[in-house]
């Protein structure tokens, strides 16, 4: 595909300048209407592909969420729990080997949320939904609570509200 020259690149609302999210469509185009037709369904098609790709990787990291519970140490670390007596010390360890093998948690990356990519805030989103209604609080309180950057923040706002997540 050809490149886009910045002579033609259009404006979005704010003033920037984007490229067509439709090359084809660029002035020093001409395509008749089935090619222009052939241009828009095979990118419908990649974004549909790419997308399901993405489904899947959920999908998978589903499959074995939090499966490091169930596994030493981190599972001998839970049951020594209920009978320490140092709950405060006990639970902190089984966290800290949790976090170490479980990318969806902030605590896991030294950088926090910043290391983390959108697949992984998708699930910690999921397991913070789960927790949510299974012991409370409200998911947007623990959204709140633990994303302080704004923009952060009010995407995973309406990621709940617009998805239903903050139905029990």
């Amino acid at each position: 595909m050809r490149r886009i020259s910045p002579e033609e690149w259009i404006l979005d609302d704010c003033g920037r300048s984007i490229q067509p999210l439709v090359p084809s469509l660029s002035p020093s185009n001409s395509l008749s209407s089935e090619q222009l037709r052939e241009s828009i369904e095979e990118h419908r098609s990649e974004v549909e592909d790419i997308l399901s790709d993405l489904a899947y990787s959920l999908e998978e990291r589903g499959s074995v969420h939090d499966e490091s519970k169930l596994l030493d140490p981190e599972w001998s670390l839970l049951l020594q729990i209920p009978a320490s007596g140092n709950y405060q010390d006990s639970l902190s360890r089984a966290l800290k080997e949790h976090w170490k093998h479980n990318r969806h948690h902030m605590e896991h990356f030294k950088n926090g949320i910043w290391g983390m990519d959108l697949l992984d805030i998708l699930e910690m989103l999921a397991d913070w939904a789960a927790h949510a209604r299974r012991e409370g609080p409200p998911l947007i309180q623990i959204i709140d609570e633990k994303i302080t950057d704004p923009l952060l923040n009010q995407i995973l706002r309406n990621t709940v509200t617009y998805n239903g997540l903050d139905k029990t």
